[in-house]
């Protein structure tokens, strides 16, 4: 069976409510979040991100990164975060 993968997630600011997103093994290369405030966990590994700017998502309290393109991964101001996955990216710093 032949799955479509989703390589774009426009339209994803208007669910400022969402609390869990689930978007790994697909074919994305960004993902803007910062409407998403309310967001507790997100899991986008397997992807094709380059960047991830997660500052403004601060009651996220875990996050799977893991394998993607990350050179920059921003997480300033996530008190709440008690779980980080970002092995096997491309980052020189994590803030």
């Amino acid at each position: 069976m032949n799955v479509a993968q989703v390589a774009d997630l426009t339209g994803i600011e208007y669910f400022t409510s969402l609390e869990i997103l689930k978007c790994d093994s697909n074919n994305l290369t960004g993902l803007d979040l910062s409407s998403n405030t309310a967001l507790i966990k997100l899991e986008c590994q397997n992807n094709l991100i380059a960047n991830l700017d997660l500052s403004l998502n601060t009651e996220l309290t875990e996050v799977l990164c893991y394998n993607n393109q990350l050179t920059r991964l921003n997480l300033t101001g996530l008190a709440s975060l008690k779980d980080l996955i970002a092995k096997w990216n491309y980052l020189s710093s994590l803030n």
